[in-house]
């Protein structure tokens, strides 16, 4: 009986050790910059991002100003403007803070008008096809008959 309830206290602590999050940067290293990392659990980003940038989508500046507040040191680099106002800003990182631990540090975090955060994906553009002149030409064989065309000047919107 001693020996089974010996190793259910093994299996237990060991279980216990395998499920408890590592927190990045918390390695002990004496390296200042990971010392404000120890406390951010990373969060995992597999597409390809500005490391030092981030997204924020708000409806209410309050929103911007509490996510700055919360990253220390963050800057606003841009502002999208629309009509009825500001609706997202490009947020640039302070040195000794990635994307990954930012969003990991803002996890949890809630404020009034707070829409999202995300990372600074990058987008790649595809490559413009080339066409000749000929294939982009009106091939319709009863153009003639459509006059709305006449009255849009599409032919002329086309060329």
């Amino acid at each position: 009986m001693k020996r089974l309830l010996w190793m259910l206290t093994i299996g237990a602590v060991w279980l216990a050790a395998c499920s408890t999050p590592q927190l990045e940067g918390a390695g002990g290293n004496g390296n200042p910059a990971d010392e404000g990392l120890a406390k951010t659990v990373a969060v995992a980003i597999t597409a390809d991002h500005v490391p030092t940038q981030l997204v924020v989508g708000y409806t209410q500046p309050e929103a911007l100003d509490a996510v700055l507040e919360k990253l220390e040191g963050a800057q606003v680099l841009r502002v999208l403007e629309t009509p009825r106002g500001p609706v997202a800003a490009l947020i640039e990182l302070p040195e000794d803070l990635d994307a990954s631990h930012a969003l990991g540090r803002l996890r949890d975090f809630q404020a009034e008008g707070l829409r999202y955060v995300e990372p600074n994906y990058r987008i790649a553009l595809p490559e413009p096809v080339e066409q000749e002149a000929a294939a982009l030409a009106l091939n319709d064989p009863r153009e003639a008959e459509k006059w709305d065309h006449d009255v849009m000047q599409a032919a002329e919107a086309w060329a």
